[in-house]
């Protein structure tokens, strides 16, 4: 079970994958999940560009140096909060698998 689709291992060499039928039939630590990866992926675009706005050669803001650097800090910024919103549904996810698992 992942977070888009069911992977079923049916021999030793195939494994057949199909996405779930139903959006709203997810149990609700999924829907998180995915919801969380997406704003991942939107937060690291953001930082991507105001990190691009910060580089020495670009002039989004001139040649104004603390506007750089302040903006090379809120890129590193971003994506530290982008790493943090992989690692949350990365670990709850193992831990519901292992929980099953177990159980």
């Amino acid at each position: 079970e992942g977070l888009w689709m069911n992977c079923v291992r049916q021999a030793e060499d195939k494994l057949q994958c199909k996405a779930y039928d139903s959006l709203l039939a997810l149990p609700p630590a999924l829907e998180a999940s995915r919801a969380l990866m997406c704003v991942a992926v939107a937060l690291s675009v953001i930082a991507l560009l105001v990190g691009i706005c910060g580089m020495k050669k670009i002039r989004c803001t001139g040649s104004n140096r603390r506007a750089k650097a302040y903006l090379v800090g809120i890129s590193g910024v971003l994506f530290i909060l982008t790493g943090i919103f992989v690692l949350i549904p990365v670990c709850w996810m193992a831990n519901t698998i292992i929980r099953d698992f177990y159980n």
